[in-house]
């Protein structure tokens, strides 16, 4: 893993479909950036993390297997009162299955909704 510089956010958004700026804000509010690069260069996976927290959002992955080298990247920036990081998993059904075999227990399970409300619906 190395750090996620500034010419390289838009690349690394871009790979997970990221908003643009979505980096460039969490470096802004004292996120840890860091990616995965594979062997040819492309991006295998990316976390913005906060050791205050301690956890990470984004924390997106090409293939679930590349969690360990990710994770083992983030737990050293924890404070050192902190034992355990929280991650957010979005849309990857993989990876939350493998957290969840090796013992990560699900705090929050978020839903997203898209489409147009109706004015007067219920």
């Amino acid at each position: 893993s190395r750090e996620v510089l500034p010419a390289d956010e838009a690349r690394v958004e871009e790979a997970f479909g990221l908003p643009l700026g979505q980096l460039a804000d969490a470096r802004g509010r004292g996120r840890r950036l860091l990616w995965l690069e594979g062997a040819g260069g492309e991006v295998l996976g990316v976390a913005a993390f906060d050791p205050d927290f301690p956890g990470s959002f984004p924390f997106r992955l090409r293939e679930a297997r590349d969690a360990r080298a990710l994770l083992e990247a983030l737990y050293p920036l924890r404070r050192p009162e902190h034992s355990y990081l929280g991650l957010v998993v979005e849309d990857d059904p993989e990876l939350l299955g493998l957290l969840r075999g090796f013992g990560a227990e699900l705090r929050l399970d978020f839903v997203h909704f898209e489409g147009t409300l109706e004015s007067g619906g219920r």
